[in-house]
């Protein structure tokens, strides 16, 4: 087996030490056949995430830690770590175990059988599913359902959920883009950006399930409005024109 890493893997934490204490050896396992390398992107947890992901270095020796020079949301502490990715593929996932590992592993093998740009989780296609417990869950599955149904129209996407960070991508095509925004807004971007700039996105479905460990960090009251002020932008200024991509370096 080729032992040079093809695919890397960013989890973007915050307060997640007990999650990736199982989160990390269920990938370590499942993708066991790949050779990979994981990021844990921390915002300075207080709870210890960074010493729990520096410890399971020392036994898979594939971990890095990447802390950002300053917290100012999930865009930013995922474009810094998608900047630092060297091989051919990236896949990001959140860090609370919302999705499995097995999903993982579909990610990465739908992108190279069906090669494309960029393969999304997706909750809202057929066969996709949300599991929503609990009355917070079940207010979150409500504006996830609505917002993308919304989102796909205006902004002309194929794909049914462009809001989880459930995704996979070529490298040379993060590269491409040219993404911006520190917020949650950066999902929608990544896959406006890649549409309209003609590369191919597609989707497969996935389950959402609720946290494991810990609390969401979601705001969506604060997070909503900047959003659709970020989406209108985007729709008006490339929806019918197209995206001009970034040259091949």
């Amino acid at each position: 087996m080729d032992d040079n890493p093809h695919l890397t893997i960013i989890l973007p934490t915050y307060n997640e030490a007990e999650n990736i204490a199982e989160l990390i050896p269920q990938i370590q396992t499942r993708f066991s056949g790949v050779p990979f390398l994981l990021f844990v992107v921390d915002d300075v947890s207080p709870d210890g995430t960074a010493s729990v992901a520096h410890k399971l270095n020392e036994q898979y020796g594939n971990i890095k830690v990447l802390t950002p020079p300053m917290r100012r949301g999930l865009g930013a502490a995922l474009r810094y770590a998608y900047d630092r990715v060297t091989t051919a593929y990236i896949l990001s996932s959140d860090s609370d175990m919302s999705f499995s590992v097995n999903q993982m592993v579909e990610l990465y093998e739908t992108i190279q059988a069906r090669e494309h740009d960029m393969v999304l989780g997706s909750r809202w296609c057929p066969g996709g599913s949300y599991e929503a417990p609990k009355f917070r869950i079940r207010l979150k599955k409500l504006t996830s359902a609505l917002g993308n149904i919304v989102v796909r129209i205006l902004a002309g996407l194929p794909v049914t959920d462009v809001s989880a960070n459930f995704r996979v991508l070529r490298k040379d095509a993060w590269d491409r883009i040219d993404a911006i925004e520190n917020t949650n807004a950066m999902l929608f971007e990544m896959v406006f950006k890649c549409h309209h700039g003609g590369l191919k996105v597609s989707s497969i479905p996935i389950t959402f399930r609720d946290r494991q460990h810990g609390d969401s960090k979601l705001n969506l009251i604060s997070e909503i409005p900047k959003f659709l002020v970020r989406m209108f932008y985007y729709i008006l200024r490339y929806r019918f024109t197209g995206y001009r991509l970034k040259a091949r370096p």
